[in-house]
């Protein structure tokens, strides 16, 4: 059961198919669902929660030039804040109301919507 008075570490993980296999083959930093569990065991709270996550051939392009771009900003699209939005909507569901993030910054829209609060990051598997 979460306690939802104390911060409980969460990975939202969502499976983009041929992406996800590219990046792991370039060694892209990134956390596998096998690193975030053993970081998961770790902790006395913690949650993942595992989306798939659908693109089409144009949004792998677009993905693939833009990883490409040294020093490029990545935009979020909608499935990026769809995607937010149900990993938070769970979290909520769950009873979750503080987090550490297991996975890089980023602008968090609204979390407070779903009466979330971010704690903190850990960017890379091996960190913190």
């Amino acid at each position: 059961m979460i306690d939802g008075t104390a911060e409980v570490m969460v990975r939202v993980q969502s499976h983009r198919g041929v992406f996800d296999l590219l990046g792991e083959a370039r060694g892209a930093v990134r956390w596998t669902v096998d690193q975030a569990l053993q970081r998961l065991s770790e902790e006395e709270q913690g949650v993942l929660i595992l989306l798939e996550y659908s693109e089409n051939a144009a949004g792998l392009e677009r993905r693939l030039r833009d990883e490409s771009a040294v020093g490029a900003v990545q935009e979020e699209d909608g499935h990026d804040l769809r995607m937010l939005g149900a990993g938070s909507q769970i979290l909520a569901n769950l009873g979750v109301r503080q987090v550490r993030v297991l996975g890089t910054p980023r602008r968090t829209h609204a979390l407070s919507g779903y009466g979330l609060e971010v704690t903190g990051y850990i960017e890379e598997p091996g960190a913190g």
